[in-house]
């Protein structure tokens, strides 16, 4: 997995969400799936602050797209 300046395709979050309901907890264990080991830190930011906040970037903007969709 590749972890440089391009984006990444997250299939195993995608994986857990298909064919659930769009819930708060279902988001969160899906944005769990997500492999976030090999996450790079630098003189800016730790490995760990990085992964952590992939994870909750990812859970807020899976919220915001299930709220436009209900919005219709």
């Amino acid at each position: 997995m590749k972890f440089a300046p391009d984006p990444l395709h997250a299939e195993a979050l995608e994986s857990a969400l298909v064919g659930k309901e769009p819930t708060a907890e279902t988001f969160a264990a899906a944005t769990d799936q997500m492999n976030l080991q090999a996450t790079l830190g630098d003189v800016y930011a730790s490995a760990e602050y990085r992964a952590h906040l992939t994870n909750v970037m990812a859970k807020r903007a899976l919220i915001m797209k299930a709220a436009e969709r209900a919005a219709g």
